[in-house]
């Protein structure tokens, strides 16, 4: 793709076979004499952008040059003001991310609305719309997403004044209002299906929409269909939203939400308030009505008399002439729940991150799990409305740990369970993380060399994705091991939720070695590559045949490399502080950080011959306890 700031005169390239596929700059000023202006590449590869002068609510950044890049797993966000030494100013994954594709800024620079073209399929649910906070450019916040009424497929979406446009594949265009963005409310004012047979998640339909003619016209292109030349016809209208659509009250009692309103096609007017459907004993006031749009009101619902249970109704708002509803549900409790019943852990040889799980309690709106570690002490708390937790730090290995749980509502608490015991097993000291796509299947080349040298260890399987350990999974270990084989294609070595895992292990002592020749090719020389792996720069597939260990390795090989599938492997560099580890005929071929306790090889450790692997594995092992 190619972007381009009509602001400044600048193109930028992105996904092309330069800058690591990140954003190639270039000087468009004058057309006729274009020059190279710069590169950012430390994401690696971006498939779509939008920069801007940016005039937001980030006062550090404003007035500045801002790329706001789709990553494939993340939102990276570039001041590209300096085009000779742009500054990654963030880097967010979230979830449910398969491939980040592309995203709008909104007119008034406060949000940042991003589709993701892979996620549907990967995750089954229906057209998802990502909504960023942008108030802070270094740490944009995910405040919601909007998902819609059919299954197709997302791909390219502009916004003009309080509408995003969409081109969805098979569902056509749609048009949103966003002018409740900033509650991460939009709401589907339109749409021209041009692929009316399905809205099933295929590639097939609306490509791309163009929605910035001083006319109103929209023009769409269809992959099969062609272009539609299309003259929306935006009727001015009010959204309405409840802050909370779910009320709980204790009988005699009440809870309050707010009821908001908010304008779309230059609707003014005043809306009436009321409710439909409360039960018997149950009413409902507004602290303002009617209410003159934009604005709120406070809506109260009582309780008196009204049996326990669940009760839905609506709330309706009208101007005389339009109208609309939002559902909402009224739960009313006559007493404090009674205590639960414990299910899990209990005995002995508990894994160290244990799912609490017990039995729900009659009227239980909330839980508080207590947790004491009987050696010293120690006790842990969680609030859940769930009937099952875990926590996020592993527990002690081979302690006995004492548990209960009660429950709240809003007539009061209940006694707490019975307490249960267990025992927490012990912890291997190393993990190893298969990463690879099992064509081959290389784990027991891992596996064998750590049985080998009389060593005990854990595995996840990543099955070939981004399903990856979480930080605290990570900290019961003292070692990481990470390999990708002959994977490639978009998850080789840890996505963006694995890598910011990977950090926060590092940060507390942890040990990491990483075997990857696609993890570069996959992700790009990202940020954590040169924070924590300590690479400066890679060039993928060069395809180094042999290696000489270097600085820890130092006296190691040479080995002549046998790869049990196609030789992809990389050159990387080390950054200042880093050390070639390996260093290989096409180079460096493997570097140890400076900063953390880190190895990357950019060639398969599987490559080595079953000689050599032994020393390697207990040289890194011996180094990673030091």
């Amino acid at each position: 793709n190619i972007v381009i700031n009509e602001d400044t005169g600048y193109a930028y390239g992105v996904g092309t076979s330069t800058c690591s596929g990140g954003l190639h700059m270039v000087n468009i000023q004058n057309p006729l004499t274009p020059t190279n202006a710069g590169c950012f590449s430390s994401d690696g590869y971006t498939h779509d952008a939008q920069c801007v002068i940016y005039d937001g609510l980030d006062t550090q950044h404003v007035g500045k040059e801002i790329c706001f890049n789709a990553n494939e797993d993340t939102l990276t966000i570039v001041d590209v003001t300096n085009k000779a030494a742009p500054v990654q100013l963030s880097r967010t994954g979230y979830a449910g991310s398969s491939y980040t594709h592309q995203g709008w800024i909104t007119d008034d620079h406060a949000y940042f609305l991003l589709d993701d073209e892979g996620d549907e399929t990967s995750n089954g649910h229906n057209t998802r719309t990502y909504i960023w906070n942008l108030a802070d450019l270094d740490s944009p916040n995910l405040i919601g997403n909007y998902t819609a009424s059919v299954a197709a497929i997302d791909h390219n979406m502009y916004v003009r004044g309080n509408y995003v446009f969409q081109a969805n594949y098979r569902a056509g265009l749609r048009i949103l209002d966003i002018s409740d963005v900033a509650n991460a409310n939009l709401f589907e004012e339109a749409f021209f299906d041009i692929y009316p047979s399905s809205d099933s998640p295929s590639f097939n339909g609306a490509w791309s929409v163009y929605p910035y003619f001083e006319s109103g016209v929209v023009v769409v292109s269809g992959i099969e269909q062609g272009l539609f030349i299309l003259a929306p016809t935006l009727a001015p209208d009010f959204n309405m939203s409840l802050t909370s659509s779910q009320l709980t009250i204790c009988n005699s009692g009440n809870r309050s939400t707010t009821v908001n309103l908010s304008p779309k096609a230059g609707y003014t007017g005043n809306v009436t308030l009321s409710t439909v459907g409360l039960p018997n004993g149950a009413s409902s006031n507004f602290s303002v009505n009617p209410v003159a749009v934009p604005g709120s009101s406070n809506m109260t619902v009582s309780a008196n008399g009204v049996p326990a249970g669940s009760y839905p109704f609506m709330v309706h708002g009208t101007d005389g002439t339009l109208s609309h509803d939002e559902a909402a549900n009224l739960t009313v409790v006559s007493g404090a729940p009674n205590a639960p019943t414990l299910i899990a852990p209990l005995g002995v040889d508990q894994p160290p991150l244990p799912t609490f799980q017990w039995t729900p309690a009659s009227q239980a709106m909330s839980y508080l799990l207590v947790v004491k570690n009987l050696t010293n002490g120690d006790l842990m708390y969680a609030v859940t409305p769930d009937t099952s937790y875990t926590f996020a730090t592993p527990l002690d290995p081979l302690t006995i740990y004492a548990w209960s749980v009660r429950a709240y509502n809003p007539c009061g608490t209940g006694n707490f369970a019975q307490f249960g015991f267990f025992r927490t097993q012990d912890i291997p000291p190393i993990l190893v993380v298969d990463d690879d796509d099992n064509a081959p299947n290389v784990q027991s080349t891992y596996t064998g060399a750590l049985d080998a040298l009389g060593l005990t260890y854990d595995l996840w399987d990543t099955g070939n994705s981004d399903n990856e350990p979480d930080a605290g999974y990570l900290q019961q270990y003292d070692v990481v091991i990470w390999f990708t084989g002959d994977e490639f294609g978009g998850a080789a070595g840890p996505g963006a939720a694995g890598e910011a895992a990977l950090a926060t292990y590092l940060n507390a002592g942890g040990c990491l070695l990483i075997s990857s020749q696609d993890y570069v090719w996959d992700r790009g020389v990202t940020g954590f590559m040169q924070s924590y792996l300590g690479i400066a720069s890679a060039t993928s597939d060069v395809s180094q045949s042999t290696v000489t260990g270097a600085a820890i390795y130092a006296g190691l090989g040479p080995y002549t490399l046998a790869y049990p599938f196609t030789n992809y492997s990389d050159l990387l560099n080390p950054a200042g502080g880093a050390a070639t580890g390996f260093s290989g005929n096409q180079g460096s071929a493997a570097v140890v950080s400076g900063t953390h306790k880190a190895v990357f090889m950019g060639f398969p450790y599987e490559a080595i011959p079953a000689a050599g692997r032994g020393p390697v594995l207990s040289t890194t092992l011996n180094w990673c306890s030091q």
